[in-house]
């Protein structure tokens, strides 16, 4: 369960990376790098961030609902805090994480819509366009 919040912690630190500092780049890496070489590749972001959606989906219709992400906002808090790392999210972070994954204005994110979102992300990320994801491309 311990290593499930912290996943879900990643997702959203993923969600507001623009801001994000050493330390944060480094829990999405240590969450999302499952063969442990420092590094994310393309597709063990999507593997994790499928598992993610279907964490955060509580009630398995295939659409994240703004209550799940609020639920799993606050746990996203706790599990940061207790790492030492200060993250408060508000109203503008839940709807600005919908705005951008929410291409047909529905008000919820279908597996689909997470899926290109998180392509796009990762992309935008990927400064060298290697293929990865490291701390340098986080930061």
């Amino acid at each position: 369960m311990k290593h499930t919040v912290l996943a879900i912690s990643a997702l959203f630190l993923a969600a507001a990376v623009a801001h994000a500092d050493d330390e944060r780049g480094r829990v999405f890496v240590a969450e999302f790098d499952t063969n442990k070489d420092g590094k994310v590749t393309k597709q063990e972001a999507e593997d994790r961030r499928a598992e993610i959606f279907d964490i955060l989906d509580r009630d398995r219709d295939g659409k994240l609902d703004r209550d799940e992400l609020v639920r799993r906002i606050r746990m996203t808090e706790r599990a940061l805090g207790d790492k030492g790392i200060d993250y408060r999210a508000g109203s503008d972070d839940v709807d600005g994480f919908i705005a951008f994954y929410d291409k047909n204005d529905d008000g919820l994110i279908s597996k689909d819509e997470y899926k290109r979102g998180q392509r796009a992300w990762f992309r935008k990320k990927d400064k060298n366009r290697d293929g990865v994801l490291s701390l340098a491309d986080l930061r």
